[in-house]
């Protein structure tokens, strides 16, 4: 979006004078109305990018009120979606510090449940990638699907077991009700997810494993554990925090391995 001048205004005084400026009625035959009184223009607020983008969804990822508060009344649509049908939530549950973008965005009307190509929610995306437990609880209080599941079966338990280096935040979608062991399209439980990427979530496991979460539980296509994931990846503090919970050491998978396999590291299935 770019000013008169031809060149992008930068900061957030920029965006919110071009907010203010595109939403002012433009004189022509149709204001003579009294319908069209006081009605803001959305032609400019949701002028597309090259990604499908409105100004709004960028706007979100200022983690400021103001602009994205112009914007909306400047008549920006809060639904808006891009070519990936991200809307500007989704954007805003990724970046929020504090759920204050979020809730201007939910009492404008956007879709707490919205969901892009990849059947992700915002509450996915809060799941896998804020660092804010008050953005998924505000996503949760707006009546968000706490278990909505994406294109491969995954819950937004799912995402942040995998993505999110937040207990706090996996916290929050346990004490909503979440389901502890919901299976994805692969059979794999949230559980599974943490102990692969436990490097990253070594806390993540732990909360799980606090909440009573499936040790033994195996996927579809190789009948693996948990312990097996933790070990493939050489995931040290995982392992521990499994086996101290009393995961099945000896558990062996589809093709006869067991965790000890997998941590070997063997390139051939054994006999």
């Amino acid at each position: 979006m770019a000013s008169s001048n031809g060149k992008e205004p930068k900061g957030f005084a920029g965006l919110v004078l071009l907010a203010s400026d595109i939403g002012e009625e433009q004189p022509g035959p149709a204001d003579a109305t009294p319908h069209n009184s006081g009605r803001s223009d959305r032609r400019g607020t949701d002028t597309r990018d090259e990604e499908g983008r409105t100004p709004l969804h960028r706007a979100v990822w200022s983690n400021q009120v103001e602009p994205v508060r112009a914007l909306l009344d400047a008549g920006a649509d809060p639904s808006a979606r891009d070519k990936d049908g991200w809307t500007p939530l989704h954007g805003a549950a990724v970046s929020s510090k504090t759920p204050a973008v979020v809730q201007v965005l939910l009492d404008a009307g956007a879709d707490p449940s919205a969901r892009d190509k990849d059947g992700w929610t915002p509450l996915h995306a809060a799941a896998g990638w804020s660092e804010t437990p008050a953005v998924v609880q505000a996503l949760l209080d707006a009546g968000a699907d706490l278990n909505a599941r994406d294109n491969d079966g995954e819950t937004p338990l799912h995402t942040a077991a995998g993505s999110s280096k937040i207990p706090a935040v996996v916290q929050v979608l346990l004490d909503a009700g979440a389901d502890l062991n919901a299976r994805d399209n692969g059979g794999e439980t949230p559980l599974h997810m943490a102990a692969a990427e436990g490097s990253e979530t070594p806390a993540v496991v732990q909360v799980l494993l606090d909440a009573g979460a499936d040790l033994n539980a195996r996927d579809d296509e190789k009948g693996r554990t948990p312990l097996h994931k933790a070990a493939w990846n050489s995931q040290v503090e995982p392992i521990r925090a499994l086996l101290d919970a009393g995961a099945d050491l000896n558990a062996r998978d589809k093709d006869g391995w067991t965790p000890l396999h997998a941590a070997a590291g063997w390139s051939e299935t054994p006999a």
